[in-house]
Parts: C-alpha cells; sequence; structure tokens
C-alpha cells in the first residue's frame, strides 16, 4: 500500500496541525496538539468536511474504544495528544 502522501491542512506554526494522507482511493487525517501543558480543540468539519465512513482512534488513551469513536465537528484533544480519523474496513473485501 506504501506511505501514501501527507498534506498539511492548516498552518504548520499553530498548536494543532492535521495531516491529510492518502493512498490510493483511501484518505484519513492526523491531528496532534503540539502543546504539552494545555489541551486544544481542532475544527475536524472545517479541515476535512464530513468524514463519513471513518472513525476516531485515540491512540494516546488507554480507555480508547478498540473500533474507534464516531467522528466529531470539532475535536478536543488532551495535551500532546495525538488522534487518528481512519476509514472503516470493509470487512465484505476479500
Amino acid at each position: 500500500q506504501g506511505e501514501g502522501k501527507l498534506r498539511a491542512l492548516n498552518p504548520l506554526l499553530g498548536d494543532t496541525l492535521v495531516l491529510e494522507r492518502t493512498s490510493g482511493d483511501a484518505r484519513g487525517w492526523i491531528a496532534i496538539n503540539k502543546v504539552w501543558a494545555e489541551p486544544r480543540t481542532v475544527p475536524l468539519a472545517e479541515l476535512v468536511g464530513h468524514a463519513k465512513g471513518h472513525r476516531l482512534h485515540r491512540v494516546c488513551r488507554d480507555t480508547s474504544p478498540e473500533k474507534g469513536e464516531a467522528v466529531p465537528d470539532t475535536l478536543e484533544l488532551d495535551r500532546a495528544e495525538v488522534a487518528y480519523v481512519l476509514p472503516v474496513e470493509d470487512r465484505r473485501r476479500g
């Protein structure tokens, strides 16, 4: 599948960063709070539009559901948190 292509969807110098990764027809996003001391919010709907067919995976939280959670319009990130918005796997495929 390869690394795909990455592009920043918001300014690199801000407190948060949202990267879009595309590989073939697949698309996902990585949301990063670059501030170590405080939580931050990310306006996901403004940056990525409607993330239909995607789930939010909070890899920095032990209590996060394994199958992810619904993608909110505004994402609240804990301090120094990284979260992924990934396509839902189609288990019907071979």
